[in-house]
C-alpha cells in the first residue's frame, strides 16, 4: 500500500469530459411563501454540472507534502497531513469567511506524538479520526474528541475495530459510518465501512462494489450517502494516470454501489486524491502534485462547481 506521503511522478494532462450525477432530489421546491413569491434560496451551484475551476490553496504549502484536507461544515477551519520526509503532522488552519485565506497554519499539538496522518472530521465537529503510527511500524485508526466545535482537542485513543491489516484514509460519513483504506497484506488497499453501534464501530465489512485489486486508498461520500468518489489507482477503467478520482452511484444506502466511472474532471497524469465534499456539493477538496507535472510534493486544491 502507498504510504501517506509516497507520490508517482508523471507529465501533467488536462482533465476532460464529466460523469454528472442524478441531481433530481435537489431541485428547488417550486411552491411559494404565504404571498406566492418563490422564497427559496438560490442554489450554490447546480450539482448535476462538473466541477469547472481546480484552485491550489497556496497559503497552505509547505515544504514538504501537504494532503487529505477535511474541513468544518462551514468551510472555516481546515485540517490537514503534512509529512517532510518521515515526519508526520496534522495541521490546523481557519479563516474568517470563505472568500478569505486561511491564516497561518499550527499542529495539532495534543495528537502529535503519535506520528499522526490523514485526518478527518466528523459533521459535527466534535470528533477528529486519524491514522497513526503510534508505536509500531503499521498505520491503524484512532480519534481525538472535544467538548464542542469551537473547543481544542483531547489526546487521541486507538479505535477498536476488529479487522486486520492497516488502516488509513479515514472517512466520516454523515450517517456516523467510518469508511476507510484497510491493506490486510496483499500491498493494495481496499475500501472497508465500520458502521456505528454501541458507542464505537461494529465489524467492519470490505464495500466491494468500491474496491479492485488496485490500490483504493480513499473514499469521500455525500451527505445523503448515495454518492462516492473513489481514489484509486485501478487500470481496469479509464485511468488519467498516477491515481485519480472515480465516480460511484447508488439508489439507496442499503444497495451497493454501481459502476464506477472516472470523474475526469478532477483528474490529471499527476497523483491526485479526494478527501472533502462540502454538504452542498459544490467544493470538493483535494490532494494533488499537478502544480509540478507529478514531479514533486502534493498540495492542497479545491475544486469548485459555477454557481
Amino acid at each position: 500500500m502507498r504510504a501517506p506521503w509516497t507520490l508517482l511522478g508523471v507529465a501533467l494532462a488536462g482533465a476532460a469530459g464529466c460523469l454528472f450525477p442524478d441531481v433530481s432530489s435537489f431541485e428547488p421546491s417550486a411552491e411559494g411563501g404565504a404571498d406566492g413569491a418563490d422564497d427559496t434560496p438560490a442554489a450554490a451551484c447546480d450539482p448535476a454540472e462538473p466541477f469547472t475551476t481546480i484552485t491550489p490553496i497556496a497559503e497552505l504549502d509547505g515544504t514538504g507534502n501537504d494532503f487529505k484536507p477535511t474541513l468544518s461544515s462551514d468551510e472555516l477551519e481546515i485540517w490537514y497531513g503534512y509529512a517532510s520526509g518521515t515526519t508526520l503532522h496534522v495541521m490546523h488552519a481557519q479563516r474568517t469567511d470563505r472568500a478569505s485565506a486561511f491564516g497561518s497554519a499550527f499542529v495539532e499539538t495534543a495528537i502529535d506524538s503519535l506520528l499522526p496522518t490523514d485526518p478527518a472530521l466528523s459533521p459535527d465537529g466534535r470528533t477528529l479520526f486519524f491514522a497513526a503510527r503510534g508505536a509500531t511500524a503499521s498505520f491503524s485508526l484512532y480519534e481525538a474528541t472535544r467538548a464542542n466545535a469551537s473547543a481544542d482537542f483531547g489526546a487521541g485513543s486507538p479505535i477498536a475495530l476488529e479487522t486486520t491489516g492497516e488502516q488509513t484514509s479515514p472517512f466520516a460519513a454523515a450517517d456516523g459510518s467510518l469508511y476507510f483504506a484497510n491493506d490486510t497484506g496483499s500491498g493494495a488497499a481496499d475500501i472497508y465501512v465500520a458502521a456505528p453501534a454501541d458507542g464505537g464501530f461494529a465489524t467492519p465489512a470490505l464495500v466491494g462494489s468500491l474496491s479492485s485489486t488496485s490500490n483504493d486508498e480513499a473514499v469521500v461520500l455525500t451527505d445523503d450517502g448515495l454518492w462516492a468518489y473513489v481514489t484509486s489507482d485501478r487500470t481496469d477503467l479509464p485511468n488519467s494516470g498516477a491515481s485519480d478520482v472515480f465516480l460511484a452511484h447508488r439508489a439507496s444506502t442499503v444497495d451497493g454501489f454501481g459502476p464506477l466511472a472516472n470523474a475526469s474532471d478532477l483528474n490529471t497524469s499527476a497523483y491526485d486524491r479526494a478527501s472533502w465534499l462540502s454538504p452542498d456539493r459544490c467544493r470538493l477538496y483535494l490532494e494533488s502534485n499537478r502544480d509540478s507535472d507529478g514531479g514533486g510534493p502534493t498540495h492542497v486544491f479545491v475544486a469548485s462547481k459555477t454557481p
